[in-house]
């Protein structure tokens, strides 16, 4: 999850956790994966309208990818770490909130590809959300 006000020259990523449908094909490391890829990348930021996060940043509009593991680093920074985690889909989603725009980015160790219908319905839904962040403040000593 990323937020930023109108002077945001950088993009930070937060890990927010993650969710995963329990499922036969080993539930338990998926959801290790998704938290270690979420974890992994804590260490990147990215200038609006570069990264995944970036462009849906800058154009304010849902953005997706699949097959991660296949792309150039040019593509998707996180490359490695998607190849590493078994990452194969992102879906970014812009969510405007009161003070400014949020972006949401969700991943699946499926490869899925673009569901325009899908991509819609997680859009109206996030609408009806008006999300507020909670800002936490942090001071080193």
């Amino acid at each position: 999850v990323i937020y930023g006000g109108q002077q945001e020259t950088t993009i930070r990523l937060s890990h927010a956790g993650f969710i995963t449908t329990r499922s036969s094909k080993t539930p338990h490391m998926n959801a290790h994966r998704l938290n270690e890829f979420g974890l992994y990348s804590q260490n990147f930021s990215f200038s609006p309208g570069h990264g995944l996060p970036g462009r849906v940043y800058n154009s304010r509009r849902p953005h997706w990818q699949s097959g991660l593991s296949s792309l150039g680093v040019e593509q998707f920074a996180r490359v490695g770490g998607a190849s590493i985690y078994g990452v194969n889909t992102a879906f970014g989603l812009p969510i405007m909130t009161p003070v400014g725009l949020m972006v949401a980015v969700l991943y699946s160790t499926e490869n899925f590809e673009r569901d325009a219908v899908w991509e819609q319905k997680c859009i109206e839904f996030c609408r009806t959300l008006q999300p507020e962040p909670r800002w936490k403040l942090v001071i080193d000593v």
